[in-house]
């Protein structure tokens, strides 16, 4: 895969979303917490797409997280 497609990978707005509300925090999954489907359905892709990176894009990412790097 291309740089430039990894990191639009890594830039997707789902993926984000998961990464700053329950990923990054280390915050379980409250259901009372989610107010539409939208935000559901939200959740769900980001979480997909958390778990489908490759085993690079995940050490990317945690890298550049832990570096303060990473765009939220």
């Amino acid at each position: 895969m291309s740089i430039k497609k990894q990191a639009n990978k890594l830039q997707d707005r789902q993926l984000k979303y998961v990464l700053t509300k329950y990923i990054i925090p280390n915050k379980g999954l409250d259901f009372n917490e989610i107010r539409t489907e939208e935000e559901w359905n939200d959740i769900q892709e980001g979480l997909k797409k958390y778990h489908n990176l490759s085993e690079d894009e995940h050490m990317e990412l945690s890298l550049s997280i832990k570096n303060g790097t990473y765009e939220l």
